[in-house]
């Protein structure tokens, strides 16, 4: 696999329930809602499978399309992000990368690809061992 490989999936039952909700107004004018990003469940999910594989999770992030929490093996760190991929609830993608810092490198050392790639590992059996995870297919883009 590429440093810039993704997968997508589809995972059933890791949606907005578990996530920012809103009640409806006390007044009935409106509906409950979901603000913030969603994917908690699967978040927690994915770093705790992660952590069973000998990964340390450091931190845990919101971002803008869902969830990142970045993990270690070594002395390298490496960013996870979840986000959706389409309108669909259940539809997300997955990426791993290598941290590099305010100057990004073009290129990693042999050791960092390998480990990359065991994380990478890592994630397609986290995800394919996640109750309701199906079509999960990894994208080397370029």
């Amino acid at each position: 696999m590429k440093l810039d490989s993704k997968a997508t999936f589809v995972a059933h039952g890791y949606d907005e329930e578990d996530d920012l909700l809103v009640p409806p107004p006390a007044d009935g004018s409106g509906e409950e809602e979901v603000h913030g990003p969603v994917g908690r469940k699967l978040s927690k999910a994915l770093s705790a499978a992660l952590g069973a594989e000998g990964w340390t999770v450091l931190n845990r992030w919101t971002t803008p399309y869902g969830r990142a929490f970045d993990v270690k093996r070594s002395s390298q760190r490496y960013d996870v992000e979840l986000r959706r991929t389409s309108t669909e609830p259940s539809h997300w993608q997955v990426a791993a990368a290598p941290r590099s810092g305010l100057i990004k490198k073009k290129s990693f050392s042999e050791a960092v690809t390998e480990e990359l790639a065991l994380l990478q590992t890592h994630l397609d059996g986290a995800l394919r061992g996640l109750p309701g995870v199906s079509d999960l297919a990894w994208v080397d883009p370029g």
